[in-house]
């Protein structure tokens, strides 16, 4: 085959990985510190306040007892009233509460470690 055909060789190499190494205290200067309290006041101010109001954690009030307690016993209670109405045999009972059992720790899993705040 003629060599003159072909498209001339590319050689690929890798990217540089050193990279110089620059010392953050001789070149660059902090200024003190801020404080976001103190931001927050200067900025209220600046708009029109006279006096910053107080800052305070907001309170989170969780239902979420509230939705697990209800969760809990509505299916549970369904469950248990399905498996007593369904006509008796052995195995009845073994698969309802097995049912109720995984149900339950599925809920709890779910609402106590998955769910967030």
């Amino acid at each position: 085959m003629n060599d003159d055909l072909d498209p001339p060789r590319v050689h690929y190499k890798f990217r540089p990985t050193a990279h110089p190494r620059v010392s953050d205290k001789d070149k660059i200067e902090h200024p003190d510190a801020i404080e976001v309290k103190q931001i927050l006041h200067e900025n209220f101010i600046a708009g029109g306040g006279k006096t910053a109001p107080k800052l305070r954690p907001v309170e989170w009030k969780s239902r979420r007892g509230r939705d697990y307690v209800f969760l809990i016993t509505a299916p549970n209670a369904i469950f248990g009233l399905v498996m007593y109405l369904l006509p008796k045999h052995e195995f009845i009972p073994i698969a309802g509460f097995s049912l109720m059992a995984l149900y339950s720790l599925g809920v709890t899993w779910l609402v106590w470690v998955i769910m967030d705040e």
